[in-house]
């Protein structure tokens, strides 16, 4: 076997020559032989942002499509919603009505949360669907068959997020870019920002499963994981944690948690860490003991990148790249036994 510093040094001297498809064959063969490959990745995640850019070059393009066998059941979707902006409460929920168009599901607004707990939990009340839906207020879902997607993920899961982790560090960050345990695909772009900030903070394929924790931005729980796990409103009476909570402790009770890396959101902010977040950080370690990993890292192919794309169109088939390249190189490790 080619070693990985070798088919690097080839993609470099591809890449330069303008053979990208070339190049990028050479970059993913050296993160097969040593998946951690600091500049394989780098290089690697760059080249296949530039194919979503140029997707014509790419032969066997298609969208970002559902990867979950076609689910039949059309479950109850309830989506609760924290937001003290009318505008921002009447767009996201604008774009839930057209995602889950088909399905029986309601919108639930909290506009005077004392914290999101407390939102949550008063939201959670007035909710009837089987599926609910957690959501900030200022995100778009971009990716297809969200709702189909959505229901076929809950035959096998009791949690769904977009990111997360199977573990975290002593300072509680679980996206530190460092962590071994970071999963999913996020895009960021703020108010005024012309591009697509792509944050990969760990992409083992389609669906990322053995998670401990999940990030608020999005999640989904079944209705009876969330009556058992309940909002710790007490402890967490502020807008930080919350979710961390949450999620940790529905993973304690042995619930089943997983990212998947296929539906795809933009959000319109960037988390904050500053001294607020960091009391709660405190506070969760605090009330968790430390909170140490209780699994070895799970799988990872992509991890620890930033790309900047100019559409969502971009976003999603960079997405999917992600992931099919991710695929690929799983299912060449188990065929040569690795």
């Amino acid at each position: 076997m080619i070693a990985a510093a070798d088919s690097l040094r080839l993609g470099v001297a591809l890449e330069q020559e303008g053979r990208t498809l070339e190049a990028c064959s050479q970059y993913l063969h050296a993160m097969r032989v040593d998946p951690t490959h600091p500049l394989a990745q780098y290089r690697a995640c760059r080249l296949l942002a530039r194919l979503a850019e140029i997707p014509e070059q790419f032969l066997t393009r298609r969208t970002l499509e559902p990867r979950a066998e076609r689910s039949q059941w059309k479950p109850r979707i309830s989506v609760v919603i924290c937001s003290i902006d009318p505008g921002k409460f009447a767009r996201v929920s604008s774009g839930y009505e057209h995602l889950l168009e088909g399905y029986p599901h309601e919108i639930v607004g909290i506009h005077d949360a004392r914290s999101m707990c407390e939102g949550y939990n008063r939201g959670f009340a007035q909710t009837t669907g089987e599926i609910v839906i957690f959501s900030h207020d200022d995100i778009e879902i971009v990716s297809a068959g969200f709702a189909e997607k959505l229901a076929g993920l809950f035959a096998q899961h009791d949690i769904i997020g977009v990111a997360g982790a199977s573990g975290f560090p002593d300072n509680g960050l679980w996206a530190h870019p460092r962590s071994p345990y970071a999963h999913g695909v996020v895009a960021h772009r703020a108010p005024g920002e012309e591009d697509y900030a792509t944050y990969v903070f760990g992409v083992g394929g389609a669906l990322d499963e053995g998670m401990q924790v999940l990030d608020g931005v999005f999640f989904a729980a079944r209705r009876r994981v969330v009556e058992a796990i309940g909002f710790d409103a007490r402890t967490f009476d502020g807008f930080h944690f919350y979710d961390i909570d949450f999620t940790y402790r529905a993973f304690l009770a042995g619930f089943r948690i997983a990212v998947s890396n296929e539906m795809i959101i933009v959000h319109q902010s960037r988390g904050k860490f500053g001294d607020e977040w960091r009391r709660y950080a405190d506070l969760f370690l605090a009330k968790h003991s430390g909170a140490k990993p209780h699994s070895p890292p799970t799988h990872r192919f992509w991890h620890a990148n930033i790309v900047r794309l100019g559409t969502t169109e971009q976003v999603v088939e960079f997405a999917r790249l992600l992931v099919a390249t991710a695929d690929a190189a799983r299912n060449a490790s188990q065929e040569a036994g690795m």
